[in-house]
Formats: structure tokens, sequence, C-alpha cells
């Protein structure tokens, strides 16, 4: 960007104290401590690669400094608990439930979605198992209620896996 760099020059020629010090200056105010130090240390890999001849021991000194002083971001605020899902799926249920009837599309959907997400969130399946559902076939009727089926051939496991759903998600599949 700042047409610094020397097209005549080798690639691992490039890497030199001063453009890993312009590079850093840059990121600094942008990247996160973890990516600062992760990209330093693939920059310093990268040039042993192309240069093997060059010593650049004082990047991974720098490497190591910003190793040091890195933390990652907690990641526990990201956490949404089974509750919170089924409750949101929920309550897409109930507003499709409440719509007028002259947004059909629109309130199947709502229903669909409602109904999908608090379904994974009450019975964690695979992916895959879970977009092969099918009416009467893996998702049927027992009684007044309603089973996820899945044959042996089907899991993971080899086993067959049958799951009752929820009485809260009883009357959303009916409808």
């Amino acid at each position: 960007r700042r047409g610094v760099l020397d097209l005549a020059a080798p690639a691992g020629a490039q890497v030199t104290p001063a453009a890993v010090e312009s590079f850093l200056a840059e990121v600094g105010s942008i990247w996160r401590s973890v990516t600062q130090a992760q990209s330093t240390y693939k920059l310093r890999r990268m040039a042993e690669i192309l240069a093997p001849e060059r010593d650049f021991s004082w990047l991974r000194e720098i490497e190591k400094d910003l190793a040091l002083v890195a933390y990652p971001r907690d990641r526990f605020d990201r956490i949404v608990t089974t509750e919170v899902l089924v409750e949101a799926g929920l309550a897409l249920i109930r507003e499709a439930e409440l719509a007028d009837h002259r947004r059909r599309r629109w309130r199947a959907t709502q229903l669909r979605n409602g109904l999908m997400i608090a379904l994974l969130a009450l019975h964690p399946i695979r992916s895959k198992n879970f977009a092969a559902l099918s009416l009467s076939r893996s998702f049927v009727r027992q009684g007044d209620s309603w089973c996820i089926r899945l044959g042996s051939k089907e899991t993971k496991s080899g086993r067959p896996d049958v799951r009752r759903v929820g009485r809260e998600l009883n009357r959303a599949v009916a409808l």
C-alpha cells in the first residue's frame, strides 16, 4: 500500500527490522495481541523458509515479546444456554401464531425457524441428521406426541436413536 516493496529483491529480503516495526505499528491499534503474536510467528517461519541463509533471531525476539503479553479474549460471554435458545424458538413460534393470516409464508417460515431453534436446543443431533428429518419417516407421531427416530444406519454410533420431542414443542409441530 505504501509502495515500499522492492520487486527486484528476493522475498526473504523484504523482512527487515524497519519493515516489521512499521507493520506492527500499523496493525497494533486494530489487531488483538494474540493475532499480532501469531502473525509475527508466521512471518518469521515464512521468512526462514524463503531465506534460510539469513538470521532472523531478531524477529524471534520480537515474536517472544509479543507472545509474552498476548492474552486471548474472554469468550464466555458468547455462550448461549439451552434455556435461552428454547425461549427464543418459542418466541418465534408465538409470534407466528399471533400473526394475521394474510402473511402465510412469513408465518410458516417464522414457525419453522422457531421450531428448529427450540428442537436443536432440546434435542441436539448431528446437522446431517437434522437436515434429513422428514415427516412420517424420521419425525413421527406416537400417540399425542412427536418423536425423532433415526435408524442405526443414520447414526454415527450405528445404534438407533429415538428421542421424544418435548411437550412444549408438540403443539408447534402440529401447527
